[in-house]
C-alpha cells in the first residue's frame, strides 16, 4: 500500500502532462501513486499517459466521459478505492519542486487538512505569492460561516488525510455554477468541528496561469512555457528567489479588508489581525496550527507592499495620517497600487472608488486612479458611469490605446459619443 495518492484531473491540456508528471516523478519522497483522471479527455491524453506509464508503474490513467463541471465526482470514486493515508492533488499544467510531496505530508503530522501558500507565475512573467493563514482565528471564523474569505482556489497546495475525507457528509462533487469547485470542496472540510488545520507560508510548487488567461495557447505552447521552470525548479534557491521577488499586495489586501485592518494602528498589527507575522526574508517558513500566528519571510519590497495594502485601507479611517505615508510609498509601486485599487473595488465598490479618488487628488497618481476607476465600474456593470470616466480619459490622453480596450468591454449600446454630465454611481 502506498502512503500518498496523488490525483491529477485533466480535460484538454494533453502535452502539459509531460512536464507536470515529470515533476512528480522527481519527488524525493518515493512513496506515492499518481492517478491521472481524464474528464472527457482526447485520445492524445491516452497516448501521452501510455508513454508515461511505460516509464514507471506508479502512474496510472483512468479515462471517463465528460462529467458535470470538472468531473469532480470521478475524484471521489478514486479516493474511495484507495487505502492510502494521504491525498494530494496535481494541476495538469503546474509543476512541483522535488520536495513538494515531502513538505505537504509533513504538514499533516499533526493535522487532518493542510494548505501552503501558492506561488503564481503570471502571464507577464512576474510572480505573485498568495499567503493566508488558514489555521488562524479570522480564517476559522470565515470557514464556519461558509465564507471562502481568504481561501483562494487551488489544488496543488492542499493535502488531507483520507480518513478525514471519508468522514465528510459529501465528497468531491460538481459545485454549483459560479462556485470554484476546489473552494467548494475545501469548505466541506473546514466547516467540520474539530478539524485540525495546518498552514504554512512555504511554497513548493509553481502555479501557471489558468485557461482564462491562456485560452488561445495550444497545449504544446503551454508545455514550452513550462519547460524553463521545470529545468530550474529544483535548483537551490529557485523557489526562494521567485518567492522573494513576488507581489504580495493583493492577497494581503484581501485578508486585511476582511479583518477590517484599516482600524489597526500599524502595519504590524494589521498583519497580526490576519494571523501573520513578518520575519526575515531567508527565514525558513514554519507550519502553524490552532490559531498561531504564521511567520512569513518578507523582503524589504514585500514589507513595503504590505504597508501599501494597509495604508489604502487606513486612508478610509485616518486619511491625514495615511495620505502622508501614501504619498511616499504608492508612487514607488504604481502597478501594485493599481492592482490594489482594482481589488478594493471588486470587494466593495464604494471603498474602491474612494481609494481611487484619494490617490488621484491627494497623491497625484491620476492615470492609475482613472484606469482603476474605469475597471471597477465595468466590473460592477455601472456602464454609464464607466462611459463618463472613459470620456474624461480621452480628454486627458487622446491617443492612449488602453482606452479603446476598456471601451470594448462596454455593451454596444453604450458608446464613446455619449455626452452626459458626470455623475457618481449609485451605490
Amino acid at each position: 500500500m502506498v502512503r500518498t495518492l496523488i490525483l491529477c484531473p485533466t480535460h484538454d491540456h494533453c502535452d502539459t502532462l509531460l512536464a507536470a508528471v515529470a515533476s512528480v516523478q522527481a519527488q524525493r519522497d518515493p512513496d506515492w501513486r499518481l492517478v491521472v483522471i481524464g474528464d472527457g479527455a482526447p485520445a492524445r491524453t491516452g497516448q501521452i499517459l501510455a508513454e508515461l506509464q511505460a516509464r514507471g508503474p506508479r502512474v496510472t490513467y483512468r479515462a471517463f466521459p465528460k462529467g458535470d463541471r470538472f468531473g469532480e465526482v470521478y475524484r471521489d470514486a478514486v479516493i474511495r478505492e484507495t487505502e492510502a493515508e494521504f491525498i494530494c492533488h496535481l494541476g495538469d499544467d503546474d509543476l512541483w519542486s522535488d520536495r513538494h510531496l515531502q513538505t505537504m505530508t509533513a504538514m499533516l503530522d499533526h493535522a487532518d487538512w493542510a494548505m501552503q501558500a501558492e506561488l503564481n507565475l503570471l502571464v507577464d512573467g512576474s510572480w505573485m505569492w498568495r499567503i493566508a493563514n488558514q489555521a488562524g482565528r479570522l480564517a476559522r471564523l470565515l470557514h464556519r460561516a461558509d465564507l471562502p474569505g481568504m481561501l483562494g482556489g487551488g489544488l496543488n497546495n492542499v493535502a488531507y488525510r483520507r480518513a478525514a475525507y471519508l468522514g465528510l457528509p459529501r465528497g468531491w462533487q460538481a459545485a454549483p455554477q459560479g462556485h470554484p469547485s476546489d473552494v467548494y470542496m475545501w469548505l466541506e472540510f473546514l466547516r467540520r468541528p474539530g478539524l485540525r488545520i495546518a498552514s504554512s507560508a512555504d511554497t513548493t510548487f509553481v502555479k501557471f496561469p489558468g485557461s482564462a488567461a491562456r485560452k488561445t495557447h495550444a497545449p504544446t505552447q503551454r508545455l514550452a512555457e513550462m519547460a524553463p521552470v521545470l529545468a530550474g525548479i529544483n535548483r537551490p534557491d529557485y523557489i526562494a528567489d521567485a518567492r522573494g521577488a513576488a507581489d504580495v499586495a493583493v492577497p494581503l489586501l484581501q485578508a486585511m479588508f476582511l479583518a477590517r485592518a484599516g482600524d489597526a494602528p500599524s502595519p504590524e498589527s494589521a498583519l497580526d489581525r490576519i494571523g501573520l507575522r513578518a520575519v526575515g526574508p531567508r527565514d525558513v517558513p514554519q507550519t502553524v496550527t490552532d490559531g498561531d500566528a504564521m511567520p512569513v519571510p518578507l523582503t524589504a519590497m514585500q514589507r513595503d507592499l504590505s504597508d501599501l495594502a494597509w495604508l489604502l485601507l487606513r486612508a478610509q479611517t485616518a486619511p491625514t495620517e495615511a495620505e502622508t505615508l501614501l504619498q511616499d510609498l504608492a508612487p514607488r509601486y504604481p502597478l501594485a497600487a493599481g492592482n490594489c485599487l482594482d481589488e478594493l473595488g471588486r470587494l466593495h465598490l464604494r471603498t474602491g472608488l474612494a481609494a481611487a479618488d484619494r490617490l488621484e487628488h491627494r497623491v497625484g497618481m491620476i492615470g492609475i486612479a482613472v484606469m482603476s476607476r474605469i475597471r471597477q465600474l465595468i466590473h460592477h456593470q455601472r456602464w454609464g458611469a464607466a462611459q463618463d470616466e472613459l470620456n474624461r480619459a480621452r480628454t486627458l490622453w487622446p491617443d492612449a490605446p488602453w482606452i479603446a480596450r476598456q471601451q470594448a468591454r462596454l455593451p454596444h449600446s453604450i458608446g464613446p459619443v455619449r455626452q452626459t454630465a458626470a455623475r457618481k454611481p449609485e451605490m
